[in-house]
């Protein structure tokens, strides 16, 4: 999920022709990113032409800034251009480096043919990656092969229970005197 993730993100970022000079004062650095909901823990490293995520099982206390938020937050936040923050969104740590951050998404030059494509691209990878998430990795949702499995199971369980309906009709019409006037 996270190689995909960064691709989906290196790939907007190099839409922007600037991207270098925006990218020289983070190349680095890290920013640790936290989300609440779902949890997830993100070390953030910058580079010439993009940026290097990787997962985090410890503290973020030797990055550089820690951004923790909800994932309604973040967005939020990554739709302002970095510049409105909500009660879901912390900053902590280098200011410089903060700034830098918000600076690099802020004033992103990206040609607006190309935007609306990576848009529908990074949407749709991260619907697949939230739904890697919800099956493989938190359990919350089957998987194909378990709902194709439940769906064939019930499917079963309708047609015992009809044929079970009309057995019992033919016997309680069986068990009925016939009424003759």
């Amino acid at each position: 999920m996270v190689m995909f993730t960064e691709r989906a993100i290196n790939r907007l970022l190099a839409r922007d022709p600037l991207l270098n000079e925006r990218l020289e004062p983070l190349i680095g650095k890290t920013l640790g990113l936290r989300l609440n909901e779902p949890e997830v823990t993100l070390r953030v490293g910058f580079h010439v032409g993009g940026v290097h995520l990787s997962r985090e099982a410890g503290d973020l206390n030797d990055c550089d800034a820690v951004l923790e938020a909800t994932l309604a937050g973040l967005a939020s936040l990554g739709l302002s251009g970095g510049q409105r923050s909500s009660r879901d969104v912390q900053l902590r740590g280098d200011i410089g480096t903060i700034q830098e951050v918000r600076q690099l998404f802020s004033g992103l030059n990206l040609d607006p043919d190309g935007t609306l494509g990576a848009g529908r691209e990074g949407a749709e990878t991260l619907l697949r990656n939230l739904a890697e998430l919800a099956t493989e990795e938190r359990g919350w949702l089957p998987t194909a092969p378990e709902a194709e499995e439940f769906i064939a199971g019930v499917d079963a369980l309708r047609e015992t229970a009809d044929r079970l309906e009309a057995r019992l009709r033919r016997l309680e019409q069986q068990r009925q005197p016939e009424h003759t006037p």
